[in-house]
């Protein structure tokens, strides 16, 4: 399926660490996701902080709000045992009976990025919402301001990376394709105005669909603009800097990942090791698949054609800044207020890990963080003890061939500023990385 197939819609309005039930892995190649795919589009794949419910787009279905006719509809499925379920419709207020699509969750889950302006009536327009998890369900999509941006075209998407940093994908000229922008948080419900990001992300092609690892460094996009295997491919780049606007050169994810069709939306589950992206099938409809990280082998040596109006481009990528070997996603353990015990959530995460060690040769490397509620002191001793519980209780299920390193940094490396309760959740972690 051709990119601008997906476009129109708008404009109309690493490893695994467990075994899926039925799965027969094949090394290196990604998989379609079960009982998620039908005879329609799926599309654009937006995975829960905790992997446990996995939305997506859905185009033309009969059970669509407003029928097959009436466009596309956000869809979820939940996993349970380690296996996703027939997907549902969450019906009003996330959908109705024009096209609806989610861009993205707010790093704690409790957000819901949607692409479009729900006005009253049903009506629409161009823009970004978004609707809050309640006990009841998810709230009316309410505007966001975006200052000094008025949307070009059809196509819109963002992805909220930390309590004050937006990624905005969009087309702010009619005479050019959709690009790579920055946004700054200003106020509870407004942003600044798009900052775009330097050349070397953005091309004279599209470049859509953001996603930042939880490393904070790691960006991943869908692009045409910079050669590749087919239509449009998936990217890798290290941010390089604390501006958020220079970034290493791209690097392919490769022939696993990326074909002759359209491959995009790529996102991560930090939960599991997997990615999920949308893929063009045989039939040129898009479903959704999975693959272990580990299998993922990006190359920097691409040799392909660009869009029309550019030259063919045999290029070798500097890739000083990243690592082109697999992509770079820790493996995270979360903590209460105050705590260095293991929950069951963080204990099922290092069991999984298992199968990943044991393939592997290198050096595991633990390091422990904490918020910014204690005292230095304090917060050095409490990431210390939170890195070495980890390594204990993986050491139960684990004979190392090579060595654990712990690290504790107290609270000196914020995945996100501590301005908020979410926020310090996330920063009370321990990353575990294979090096």
């Amino acid at each position: 399926m051709n990119i601008f197939r997906v476009l129109l819609i708008f404009l109309c309005t690493g490893l695994l660490f467990f075994s899926l039930p039925g799965i027969a892995w094949a090394q290196g190649k990604a998989l379609s996701v079960p009982n998620l795919n039908s005879e329609y589009d799926e599309l654009m794949p937006v995975i829960a902080p905790d992997g446990k419910t996995l939305y997506f787009v859905r185009t033309s279905h009969p059970e669509n709000t407003g029928g097959e006719k009436a466009g596309q509809d956000i869809w979820f499925s939940q996993k349970i045992e380690d296996e996703w379920q027939p997907p549902e419709n969450p019906g009003a207020p996330l959908n109705n009976i024009y096209n609806n699509a989610i861009s993205s969750l707010s790093p704690d889950g409790k957000g819901n990025w949607l692409n479009n302006v729900y006005l009253a009536r049903n009506r629409m327009a161009p823009g970004l919402s978004l609707a809050t998890r309640t006990s009841a369900g998810w709230s009316k999509p309410e505007a966001i301001t975006i200052q000094n941006f008025t949307p070009e075209g059809g196509f819109l998407n963002c992805f909220q990376a930390n309590d004050s940093i937006l990624f905005l994908s969009a087309q702010t000229d009619t005479t050019q394709m959709e690009d790579i922008f920055i946004c700054r948080r200003v106020g509870e419900k407004e942003w600044s105005a798009p900052e775009r990001i330097k050349k070397n992300i953005n091309t004279t092609g599209f470049e859509i669909a953001p996603v930042l690892a939880p490393d904070g460094r790691t960006l991943y996009f869908t692009s045409n603009g910079h050669g590749g295997l087919g239509d449009a491919d998936i990217f890798m780049s290290r941010r390089l800097d604390n501006t958020w606007l220079n970034w290493s050169e791209p690097v392919n994810l490769g022939a696993a990942v990326n074909t002759a069709g359209f491959d995009g939306y790529f996102t991560l589950d930090a939960t599991s090791g997997l990615a999920y992206f949308t893929r063009e099938n045989q039939e040129g409809n898009t479903d959704i698949y999975f693959i272990r990280l580990d299998d993922i082998k990006p190359t920097d040596n691409i040799t392909a054609e660009l869009p029309q109006a550019a030259e063919p481009l045999t290029e070798t990528k500097g890739a000083a800044e990243i690592s082109v070997s697999k992509p770079m996603l820790p493996m995270l353990v979360y903590f209460e207020v105050n705590s260095a015990e293991l929950n069951a959530p963080a204990q099922k995460t290092i069991q999984n890990l298992v199968t990943q060690l044991k393939d592997s040769s290198g050096s595991v490397i633990i390091r422990g963080h904490a918020d910014d509620t204690g005292t230095e002191t304090k917060n050095k001793i409490l990431s210390e003890k939170r890195a070495q519980a980890v390594a204990n209780y993986l050491k139960l299920f684990y004979s190392p061939a090579a060595f654990i390193k712990i690290e504790g940094f107290g609270s000196s490396q914020p995945l996100m500023p501590n301005q908020s309760a979410e926020n310090r959740a996330r920063n009370r972690r321990v990353e575990i990385r294979i090096e």
